[in-house]
């Protein structure tokens, strides 16, 4: 069952506790567990948000005494461009105010019931499954391993194993970087060198000896491939620019 972090936002008690109610019946019928944490203070809500939490779903209430709604979430997108917002509002006059914000959908409080369910229904579709093709899955020895395509930071050779390190841990497996370099061809991943293999999205800067990560992490770059290096890396960013222009 799949688990949704959500934030719900209002200050009247039993409408909150109506909107927690029928969002986790909702996603219970549709196989979804929902972990959700219930906030009377539009300003507890922005606190949390600001020391680091993040929530998959936000539900706020536009009318709400010291910071409405919208301020809320103009907040919340400033720590969190991602954020899914839907608001819950009985003044439906806020509608036009509330595009601003890019709101996920305005739920009605008079047309709550059906509003909401076809405003889960829609987030479901767009956010419950991955696509398989942004997976690799590898067969080694009898063992299977899946791995998140855009997770995996780098890849180290070391003698006949690899080290796959993504930004959640390190998993090593029985492989060779060749062809694992020709798995990984299409998800524009860089053979810097013959025992690296580096996805380009966390390269901070290339130099002639190394390259360094995003997260400080120095690798060592061949000579010999620089050149190729760094006209690919040239090459996938300007896809990358083009493709968010388009």
């Amino acid at each position: 069952m799949k688990s949704i972090p959500i934030a719900i936002c209002e200050d009247n008690f039993s409408s909150l506790s109506y909107i927690e109610q029928s969002v986790r019946k909702f996603l219970t019928s549709h196989g979804c567990q929902g972990v959700i944490s219930s906030y009377s203070s539009s300003f507890n809500l922005y606190h949390q948000v600001q020391e680091g939490i993040r929530f998959g779903l936000y539900f706020l209430d536009i009318d709400m005494p010291k910071v409405d709604g919208l301020t809320l979430a103009s907040a919340i997108r400033k720590f969190d461009d991602g954020a899914v917002i839907m608001f819950v509002s009985a003044k439906e006059e806020y509608v036009f105010d509330a595009i601003k914000v890019q709101p996920f959908r305005f739920i009605r409080k008079s047309h709550f019931q059906s509003d909401l369910t076809e405003a889960l229904e829609e987030y479901l579709r767009q956010n419950q499954t991955e696509k398989e093709e942004n997976f690799l899955t590898l067969e080694v020895q009898n063992e299977i391993y899946r791995f998140c395509v855009n997770e995996i930071v780098y890849i180290q050779a070391k003698d006949n194993y690899l080290d796959i390190i993504t930004n959640q841990k390190n998993t090593l497996i029985r492989y060779k970087i060749s062809d694992m370099e020709k798995r990984l061809e299409p998800y524009q991943f860089l053979r810097i060198h013959k025992s690296y293999l580096v996805n380009y999205r966390y390269i901070y800067s290339l130099q002639n000896k190394t390259v360094t990560l995003e997260d400080g992490t120095v690798l060592p770059i061949s000579r010999y491939r620089f050149l190729e290096v760094q006209s690919k890396f040239k090459e996938y960013i300007y896809d990358t620019v083009k493709s968010d222009i388009l």
